[in-house]
């Protein structure tokens, strides 16, 4: 007999196997944090189908048969069809969850997480409108570093962020929403818009603080823009548009670069006077009030579908 600590892959699995169970009998698909809730045990389900399609399980299965496996070792997951009818009742869950409901996307910046203010009370605002809100995370391998103004680091991390997030987001068919809302920061505007267009979502985009490449990615919007006043530029009133905010001061990306592209593009562009790439100027008190701005224009954006 083997010892418990050389199967230990096994009892992580069927720890990773009950979890999912237990989020199936729990789930309330009326509800939507009970649905966001389920959605975050894909990273699990992905880890176990993965498993049950690899040599390692086909072994520990065969190990079972032979009772090579220690009886005190719950082992659910080496039931012929245990993975299998857990995958197939995900997917009719999934399918519940997302036909006809309205979906927030979170897709952050590589330094600038969820929980930071901009995407905090985005997320707050999404879910008041009634949105499930999706948060889409990144990992690299090594710390993309001081990319700005590197093209090569930049394309790079892109390529790492924009793969994970559409590993993430494969098993859910945002197609079948009602309303899908992206909100993207830094990179995740780029990595937002490229999984629009790359699989014809139709999503809405928020857009904070893009980088130049995002407006590379946003060029199939053409309509002509409007100027009004110095720090608003907007487009005829079609609220399925992109939003994008902006900071004079975001050494990310130029500020006449920002507004040649929305004016080319016919993009609604906010400016916020003296704001980095945080839309933060240093100044906690004018920070407050620009933010409350902000999340007001955001709010009626979210709010015009």
């Amino acid at each position: 007999m083997e010892k418990n600590s050389d199967n230990g892959h096994i009892i992580e699995m069927e720890q990773l196997f009950t979890s999912i169970l237990q989020g199936q009998s729990a789930l309330k698909v009326d509800d939507n944090k009970s649905c966001e809730e389920y959605i975050k045990l894909q990273s699990a389900v992905r880890r176990l189908e993965e498993y049950y399609g690899s040599p390692q399980w086909k072994r520990d299965f065969e190990r079972d048969e032979k009772g090579e496996i220690p009886r005190d070792i719950a082992r659910g997951v080496l039931s012929e069809d245990g993975i299998y009818n857990m995958l197939e009742r995900n997917k009719e869950i999934l399918d519940d969850i997302l036909r006809g409901k309205k979906i927030a996307v979170i897709f952050p910046g590589i330094g600038y997480h969820s929980d930071k203010p901009l995407l905090y009370y985005s997320k707050k605002l999404a879910r008041e409108a009634g949105y499930i809100v999706v948060e889409v995370t990144y990992e690299f391998t090594n710390k993309p570093g001081d990319i700005k103004g590197n093209a090569d680091k930049m394309k790079s991390a892109f390529d790492i962020a924009a793969e994970q997030a559409a590993e993430q987001l494969s098993p859910l068919n945002l197609k079948e929403c009602g309303d899908v809302l992206f909100i993207g920061k830094s990179i995740g505007t780029a990595v937002s818009a490229y999984y629009n267009d790359q699989n014809k979502i139709g999503a809405r985009l928020i857009v904070f603080t893009p980088v130049p490449q995002t407006f590379d990615l946003l060029e199939h919007i053409t309509a002509p823009a409007q100027c009004h006043g110095d720090n608003t530029i907007s487009p005829s009133a079609d609220h399925a548009r992109p939003i994008v905010f902006h900071g004079s001061a975001d050494p990310w990306c130029d500020t006449a670069l920002a507004i040649e592209k929305c004016k080319e593009l016919g993009l609604p562009l906010h400016i916020t006077d003296n704001a980095n790439h945080s839309l933060e100027t240093g100044a906690v008190l004018t920070d407050i009030d620009d933010l409350q701005t902000i999340l007001t224009t955001v709010s009626n954006y979210i709010k015009e579908n």
